[in-house]
């Protein structure tokens, strides 16, 4: 399978779907002269905006997240009140009590628990609910990717418990849940129909479930996730991360081949198998 990138692609060893790429044996082009399967609008940014001749190519190929422009925090929480009927987002001059300041930028790595109200909102920022997600005093967040329609697993990160800046906690390992040991059937439906509804085809959400009402938040959405890197930043378990590739990978042939009309998917490893990304 040979799979068309624009404007940019995935040139550094960290994107999860390098890993991918390798395991299932993939290649990339960066020219639409040449022969490919697929396409994919990709750009490691927070506002996208698609080459027009990926509108024509969606004509006749599948383009993953053509649709998928906008991943700002605030874009975010309008697609998941629309879907969800309840939000995060709190008034930073009106709010009493704790709550999260970051900015609605995606990725940019900070934030921080603060107490409100505020005397003047930072510029460009966002302010959000404090979700109390902890378990045995660690914080539980559930990494969960989006494939063509489909969940095919949650990554379960576990980090220490936030009590200040955001980039301050450490992790302490990640390991791969079924989905239905994490959401109900009917959280499920309202997932992917986020998912829908922002036109992700390809990438990976931020949610928490509160521990106060039980209920799920989706934070984030993620169009270039890098979980797989040689730096193991989120402290894999090595065969969470082997079970984690295979089944991403698995899901992301079939699906996309499916795409493509039918055709039988190519060999997968098993879930205990090598990654070829180290």
């Amino acid at each position: 399978m040979r799979i068309l990138f624009l404007p940019n692609h995935p040139d550094l060893e960290y994107y999860s779907l390098v890993t991918l790429f390798r395991y299932l044996d993939y290649t990339a082009t960066k020219s639409p002269d040449d022969e490919f399967d697929a396409a994919f609008l990709w750009q490691d940014s927070t506002a996208v905006s698609p080459p027009p001749i990926l509108h024509e190519i969606a004509r006749h190929k599948p383009v993953l997240n053509l649709a998928c422009t906008d991943i700002s925090k605030i874009h975010v929480e309008q697609v998941f009140r629309e879907v969800f009927g309840y939000g995060t987002f709190v008034d930073p001059l009106l709010h009493e009590g704790r709550c999260i300041v970051k900015s609605n930028e995606n990725a940019m790595g900070w934030g921080s628990l603060i107490e409100a109200p505020v005397a003047a909102p930072r510029k460009d920022c966002i302010y959000q609910i404090l979700i109390g997600s902890e378990i045995d005093g660690v914080q539980v967040e559930y990494r969960t990717p989006v494939i063509l329609g489909k969940l095919p697993e949650v990554k379960v990160w576990r980090r220490q418990a936030l009590r200040g800046p955001l980039n301050e906690r450490a992790w302490l390992d990640t390991t791969v849940a079924e989905v239905e040991a994490v959401y109900t059937p009917a959280e499920c439906e309202l997932i992917l129909e986020f998912a829908s509804r922002a036109g992700l085809d390809f990438g990976e959400l931020d949610v928490l479930r509160s521990s106060d009402d039980g209920r799920i938040y989706i934070l984030d959405m993620n169009t270039t996730p890098s979980d797989y890197g040689m730096t193991n930043r989120v402290r894999w378990q090595p065969a969470h991360r082997q079970r984690s590739i295979a089944n991403l990978a698995g899901c992301l042939d079939r699906e996309l081949r499916a795409r493509l009309g039918g055709a039988a998917a190519g060999p997968v490893r098993a879930a205990g198998g090598t990654s070829p990304a180290g």
